[in-house]
């Protein structure tokens, strides 16, 4: 799937938390690319079929979430800059 290399410290979480409890509760392995890949955005979800779907909706989820508080906060400053 493609995610924003932006996005991956966030979706890992910090050592690791956030993205082992999606591999955990969804029995998948997740690879992230190396820092210097040709396709830096692309995270590779391994598993069962339904279990790397769901796995990789959570993703996508979080990443909307992520998204989603970004714009609040550019909002949020530049409606106190006006």
């Amino acid at each position: 799937m493609e995610v924003p290399s932006r996005h991956h410290t966030k979706l890992i979480g910090r050592r690791g938390v956030l993205i082992n409890k999606v591999r955990t509760d969804h029995d998948v392995q997740i690879i992230f690319p190396e820092r210097i890949s040709s396709r830096p955005d692309i995270i590779t979800v391994v598993g069962l079929e339904d279990n790397a779907k769901n796995a990789r909706d959570e993703i996508l989820k979080k990443v909307q979430e992520l998204v989603s508080a970004n714009i609040a906060v550019f909002v949020l400053c530049f409606c106190c800059i006006s």
